[in-house]
């Protein structure tokens, strides 16, 4: 008979209670198994460490860029300075990690110890992290960390790259400093010399062309700058006044020459049914107060009535009406005309201006034309006088911030790295944890649980009811007959489900919580855990008994 397969989870829980006992003693085995198992995870344990890099507060305020500029590619390669190859080896030599390796007579490493050596440096690059907790231009915080599986090795490997780094950085940075200082003192005296020889070029110059100077007022270069510098601004305004004038043109075609006012009084209708409204409140309170009626009362009504009429008929009158319309000349207009006029005859005046300057300028145009090689020579002279004097301020100044930050340097006040927090000593490991151990037991069991019922469905061929019988069989069925159990039979079932089970459902269990506890040991309390192993009896009577 083929397997039925439950179709919904009724059935499902059905065939779960039907297989409990196979399942529980089938869960409990596997989590058992994966428990005691982990006892040989191999364990791994973290070390982390930090160290910070500050700016002198005082370097900070002066604007100095130098440290900033300097430490920028130690920055970029912090990764590589402190887990990088040479980094490694420098490391392996300080912690003396490959003095059990062979050596050749002359104390060189055999070549499997180089290749061991390799291994080494590859492993504890992809064990050690790097991440950078604080980073600025003021000051960086960088966390190291290193996973292995020695407890006592991995703070000291951690620890100790950490100080070489330190060591090595600060070795790195005064010598950039120094190699700045000493290129900014070459720059700087190269430039000062070149300044001198170009100062005495222009005072040669000077006293062999007297007047040509461009700097002379009299000068026909200077003259043609002025001239330029009057001919650019006239035409900047002729052009801002030709705009004014064809904006206020355009404007000025499409006013009227005269423009109706109107004059505007209250409106006759309105005066005359806000008079009838203050008369009927006047009759209102008459009624009201005079008479003692009532809201109810036919007149009271009437009159509220013809109140609210009126009041609705005032929002539809408007307040004022035109009592008469005169046209008046547009004022603007004329204005606007006056001004179009003045517009014409400033540009008028521009224009002559302009026309008076142009021939200026043809002139003087003529007269530089004689001696434009010698203007040129002196120019020259003037433009490199200018940009040796900006780079020697330039490279003086990196020089003086160079200085400051190298004398700060060479006191530890410039840029300051220590070892905020070392690594300390590990005493649980990071990996596998508790919970990580409690999950995969328990998804080891369930699963195993959860495949024996499977199987044993798969292999138990018995009808479980007459339905069943009827579907698998196509016959009719006449009636049906209950299991018959005999006396001893029925004793032995009830002396295995009320004896035997339990008795070992409690032996798995307490098996169970004792892998648990000494996994949880052998996580949070290695050293008991160790001593547990070594000598369970001698740990259970100090327990039980006490020291004595």
């Amino acid at each position: 008979m083929a397997w039925r397969q439950p179709e919904n989870l009724r059935e499902w829980l059905e065939v779960l209670l039907r297989h409990r006992k196979k399942f529980f003693f089938t869960c409990l085995p596997a989590m058992i198994i994966v428990v005691v198992a982990s006892q040989w995870v191999p364990r791994e344990y973290q070390a982390v460490a930090m160290f910070e890099r500050i700016n002198d507060a005082a370097l900070e305020q002066m604007g100095s860029s130098t440290i900033e500029r300097n430490l920028r590619p130690i920055r970029q390669g912090l990764t590589q300075d402190i887990k990088g190859r040479a980094a490694l080896e420098q490391l392996i030599e300080d912690l003396q990690l490959l003095r059990d390796l062979p050596h050749t007579a002359e104390g060189d490493l055999t070549p499997e110890a180089q290749a061991a050596k390799y291994d080494l440096i590859g492993k504890l690059g992809s064990q050690i992290g790097i991440r950078l907790r604080i980073r600025s231009s003021y000051q960086d915080q960088v966390v190291v960390s290193l996973t292995d599986q020695d407890r006592e090795l991995a703070p000291k490997i951690v620890n100790q790259l950490v100080e070489n780094y330190i060591r090595n950085t600060r070795q790195q940075l005064d010598a950039m400093l120094l190699n700045a200082k000493t290129f900014f003192d070459r720059e700087v005296s190269r430039l000062r010399a070149r300044i001198s020889e170009l100062d005495r070029q222009k005072l040669r110059f000077q006293l062999d062309h007297p007047g040509l100077q461009p700097n002379d007022p009299t000068s026909v270069e200077s003259s043609l700058t002025s001239m330029r510098s009057q001919l650019d601004s006239l035409n900047e305004e002729m052009r801002t006044l030709q705009g004014r004038r064809a904006g206020l043109q355009e404007w000025y075609k499409d006013q009227p020459e005269f423009i109706e006012k109107s004059l505007t009084a209250q409106n006759p209708e309105m005066v005359a049914i806000q008079e009838k409204i203050s008369e009927l409140q006047g009759h209102l309170e008459a009624h009201l107060h005079d008479m003692n009626r009532t809201e109810d009362h036919p007149a009271v009504i009437r009159v509220r009535s013809r109140i609210t009429g009126l009041q609705q008929q005032v929002k539809t009158i408007e307040e004022e009406v035109v009592i008469s319309r005169e046209k008046i000349p547009n004022r603007v207009r004329h204005q606007a005309e006056r001004e179009i006029e003045s517009l014409s005859g400033e540009l008028v005046a521009i224009e002559r201006q302009i026309e008076d300057l142009n021939k200026k300028v043809a002139k003087q145009d003529i007269l530089k034309r004689n001696f434009f090689v010698i203007r040129s020579d002196y120019l020259e002279i003037m433009r490199e006088l200018t940009d040796a004097r900006r780079q020697l301020g330039f490279w003086d100044k990196n020089l003086q911030n160079t200085i400051t930050a190298l004398t700060a340097e060479i006191g530890q006040r410039g840029v300051r790295m220590r070892l905020v927090e070392r690594a300390p000593d590990i005493a649980r490991p990071s990996k596998p944890t508790l919970a990580g151990i409690m999950m995969v037991a328990i998804a080891l069991g369930v699963g195993a649980g959860v495949l024996m019922i499977i199987l044993s469905e798969l292999l138990n061929h018995s009808f479980r009811s007459v339905e069943q019988a009827v579907d698998e069989l196509k016959l009719p069925v006449m009636g049906a007959i209950n299991e018959i159990i005999p006396p001893n039979e029925m004793f032995r079932r009830k002396a295995m489900a009320w004896g035997l089970y339990p008795a070992v459902g409690v032996i798995m269990m307490f098996v169970l919580l004792s892998a648990t506890y000494l996994a949880y040991l052998s996580l949070y309390n290695p050293g008991f855990y160790e001593q547990f192993v070594n000598a369970p009896g001698q740990v259970i009577t100090t327990k039980v008994f006490g020291d004595s």
